[in-house]
C-alpha cells in the first residue's frame, strides 16, 4: 500500500513537472516542426518514375544447374547488384545523352515476391524521370540478354566444337576400319557344301567399337549444343519489363506535411529530454510534496505565502507583517509560532538558529517577522543577526548598523549599548544586529564570546532569534548550530533547489544540529490558508478565485515601518509597560488582533504609518 501510495505521488509530481514546462514542449515542436516545413517547402520539386523488370522465371528448367534449384532471394541480389554495375550506368547516361545532367540519382532495389527488380530515376522534370526509368530499364534488360546470349551462346559453341573433333575422330577409324575389310567375297568359304564367314580380326572389332563409342558421345555434344541455344532464347525471354515507367503526377520529394509531421515527433522526444534536463539541472522545491519528497524526515512546520503587497508598493526592504494586510501571511507566522511554543524545546528559553541552504531565500524576513509576531504575543523575544557576511536585520528594523554583534565580540562595546529595542504594532523587539563587518567572520563565530553573548541573551530573553548564514556557501551556520536549541530551515518555494536541500539538510544532521523543521516561504494558494481568507468557504481550493478589488490607497512616501519603530540603546526599555502589555495579550488571538490595532496607535490598517512614540530611557 506505501508502495503504491509512494508511486502515485510521484507521478502525480511529474505530471506537474511536466505541465509546469509543457510550453518548452509544445515551443520546441513548434520550431522544429515550422523550420522543417519551411525548410522542406523551399526544397526544389523531385519527381521519381519506377520500371518494374522481371529477373528470371523460376518455374524454367533452364535456370536450374545440376538439378539443384536456384535460390530468388540470392538471385535477384546478384541482379540488383548487376543493374548497379558502372558498365550499366555508362550506357544509360550514354544513351540519354545531354538529359542525363537533369537525373537528380537513380535507384535498383529487389522484390524477391516478385523475383524482380525496381529500376527508380528521379529528376526535377516528370516526363524526364519517366524518359529515365524506361531508358534505365531497357538498358538493363538489352546488356542482361546479351551477357544471357554471350554465355549460352559460348556453352553451345563449345559443345560444337567438341563434336566436330569427335566427328573427325570418327571418320578416321572409319578409313581403318575400311581398309581392314575385304573387298571381295574370299572371305566366304565352302564347307561341307555350306558358305561360312571367316570371322573378322580382333583388330577390327576394336576400331568398330571406338567408332560407336565416339558417335554417341558426338550425338550428345549436339543435343548439348541444341539445349544451350533454346536456354539462351528462354532465359532472355525471362528478362521483362513487366510494368513500364508512368508519367508522374506528384513530386517524390519534398514533402512538406510529412517532414514537419516527423519533426514534431522528434521536437517532442527532444521536447522532453530537454524538460528532463531543465528538470534535473533546476529541479527547486515549489510545494510542500516536493519539500517532502526531498527531505521526507524533516518536519514541516508550515508555509508563509508570498507578500505581494510589499512588492507592489516599495522594494525597500519591509517587515512583512506590517506592510502586508494579507490574513494568511500573519496566520502562517502564528502557526509557526504555536509551533515553537509548543515543541519539545526547553521551556525557559529557546535559542532558535534561522538558516536557509543558499543566500536569498527569505531567512532573513522569516527570522525578522517571527521576532515581531512572538513579540505581538507578549513574548520577550531578541533578534540577533550573525550574517555577518550579509547583514540585512538593521535594513528591516531600520536601525543603525555602527554597533552590534560584531562590536560585542571584539569587546569594542558592551551587550547592553548594542541592542536595540524597536516598536512594532502590538509589541516590541529588542534587535542586535550584526555591527561593522570584519575581514573574517568565521573565526570570529569560533570565537568564546559567541556562546556567551547568547547564554547571556537566553537568559534575559524567552526567545533568541539567530538570523544565520546560509548552510552550503560557509560553515558559519553549522559552527553556530552548536550553540543553539534549535534550527530552522527556510525554503523559498520556486528558488531553493532540491539538491540544495537534501545537501543542507545532511550537513546540519551530520553536525548533529538540532534541527526543528522546514518553513517553506513564497509558497502559493494551494499551500497556504487561501481558501479561508480569499474566497467563500463553500468554495473549494481547485476553484478559480474570483477578484475582489479592495479598496486602495495611496502608497507611504517612506517605508511602512519606520513611522512604526521606536529605538532606544537598552534592551530593557519600557519593561513594565511590556510586561503589562503580556497580561492583556494573554487572550484569544482574535483579541489580540484588535489589541495590536490599539496599541500601534492607528485604526486603519497596517498599511499606513503610525505616529512615532520617542521613548527615553532614565
Amino acid at each position: 500500500m506505501d508502495a503504491a501510495e509512494t508511486q502515485t505521488i510521484d507521478i502525480g509530481r511529474y505530471l506537474r513537472i511536466l505541465w509546469a514546462n509543457a510550453w518548452l514542449v509544445v515551443l520546441t515542436i513548434a520550431v522544429l516542426a515550422g523550420a522543417v516545413y519551411y525548410w522542406s517547402n523551399g526544397q526544389p520539386k523531385v519527381y521519381q518514375a519506377s520500371s518494374l523488370v522481371r529477373v528470371f522465371d523460376p518455374s524454367d528448367p533452364t535456370v536450374s544447374s545440376g538439378g539443384v534449384h536456384v535460390d530468388p532471394i540470392r538471385e535477384v541480389d546478384i541482379q540488383v547488384l548487376y543493374a548497379q554495375s558502372p558498365e550499366v550506368v555508362a550506357e544509360f547516361k550514354h544513351r540519354m545523352g545531354k538529359a542525363a545532367a537533369q537525373i537528380t540519382s537513380t535507384a535498383v532495389s529487389g522484390v524477391t515476391t516478385a523475383d524482380a527488380v525496381t529500376i527508380s530515376v528521379s529528376s526535377g522534370n516528370p516526363k524526364l524521370a519517366q524518359s529515365g526509368a524506361g531508358t534505365y530499364a531497357q538498358v538493363y534488360v538489352d546488356r542482361q540478354r546479351a551477357a544471357l546470349a554471350a554465355r549460352f551462346g559460348s556453352q553451345a559453341a563449345t559443345f560444337r566444337s567438341q563434336a566436330k573433333d569427335l566427328q573427325t575422330q570418327i571418320a578416321g577409324l572409319d578409313k581403318q576400319i575400311s581398309d581392314l575389310q575385304p573387298t571381295d567375297a574370299s572371305h566366304v568359304v565352302l564347307q561341307g557344301g555350306r558358305p561360312i564367314v571367316v570371322p573378322e580380326s580382333d583388330q577390327l572389332r576394336n576400331l568398330s567399337s571406338q567408332r560407336d563409342a565416339l558417335a554417341s558421345k558426338y550425338a550428345d555434344l549436339i543435343n548439348q549444343a541444341a539445349q544451350a541455344d533454346v536456354s539462351s532464347s528462354n532465359r532472355q525471354a525471362d528478362i521483362d519489363i513487366v510494368q513500364p515507367a508512368a508519367l508522374p503526377k506528384t513530386p517524390a520529394s519534398p514533402l512538406p506535411l510529412r517532414d514537419a509531421a516527423i519533426a514534431a515527433l522528434a521536437g517532442l522526444l527532444v521536447g522532453l529530454g530537454l524538460v528532463v534536463l531543465r528538470t534535473r539541472l533546476r529541479e527547486r522545491v515549489t510545494t510542500t510534496g516536493d519539500l517532502g519528497a526531498a527531505a521526507p524526515e524533516m518536519p514541516f512546520v508550515t508555509a508563509v505565502p508570498p507578500n505581494h503587497s510589499r512588492f507592489r508598493r516599495t522594494r525597500s526592504p519591509s517587515l512583512d507583517l506590517i506592510s502586508s494586510a494579507d490574513g494568511r501571511l500573519a496566520e502562517s507566522y502564528r502557526t509557526m509560532r504555536a509551533a515553537l511554543r509548543f515543541s519539545q524545546l526547553p521551556e525557559d528559553a529557546m535559542v532558535l538558529l534561522i538558516t536557509s541552504a543558499r543566500a536569498s531565500e527569505g531567512k532573513t524576513t522569516t527570522a525578522a517577522n517571527l521576532a515581531v509576531s512572538l513579540a505581538q504575543a507578549g513574548e520577550k523575544v531578541v533578534v540577533v543577526d550573525c550574517d555577518l557576511r550579509h547583514s540585512n536585520i538593521h535594513e528591516l528594523f531600520q536601525i543603525s548598523n555602527e554597533r552590534g554583534f560584531s562590536s560585542v565580540v571584539t569587546k569594542t562595546c558592551s551587550l547592553r549599548e548594542a541592542v536595540r529595542t524597536v516598536n512594532v504594532p502590538g509589541g516590541a523587539v529588542d534587535v542586535l544586529p550584526a555591527g561593522p563587518r570584519t575581514t573574517n567572520p568565521a573565526e570570529l563565530l569560533l570565537k568564546s564570546g559567541t556562546t556567551e553573548i547568547l547564554s547571556e541573551l537566553k537568559s534575559r530573553y524567552r526567545f533568541v532569534i539567530v538570523d544565520g548564514p546560509p548552510t552550503l556557501p560557509v560553515a558559519d551556520a553549522l559552527t553556530l548550530s552548536r550553540s543553539v536549541s534549535g534550527v530552522l530551515l527556510v525554503v523559498r518555494a520556486g528558488r531553493t533547489r532540491t539538491a540544495a536541500l537534501r545537501q543542507a539538510n545532511q550537513l546540519l544532521r551530520q553536525f548533529d544540529a538540532p534541527l526543528q523543521g522546514a518553513v517553506l516561504v513564497g509558497a502559493h494558494h494551494e499551500n497556504t490558508y487561501g481558501g479561508y481568507y480569499d474566497y467563500p468557504a463553500n468554495l473549494g481550493p481547485m476553484r478559480k478565485r474570483k477578484h475582489v478589488k479592495r479598496p486602495t490607497s495611496s502608497p507611504p512616501s517612506k517605508p511602512a515601518l519606520s513611522p512604526s519603530l521606536v529605538t532606544a540603546d537598552h534592551p530593557s526599555v519600557n519593561e513594565e509597560k511590556q510586561s503589562g502589555s503580556e497580561e492583556k495579550q494573554s487572550g484569544s488571538e482574535e483579541t489580540q488582533s484588535g489589541s495590536e490595532e490599539t496599541q500601534s496607535g492607528h485604526t486603519d490598517g497596517p498599511d499606513k504609518p503610525v505616529e512615532r512614540q520617542d521613548q527615553v530611557r532614565g
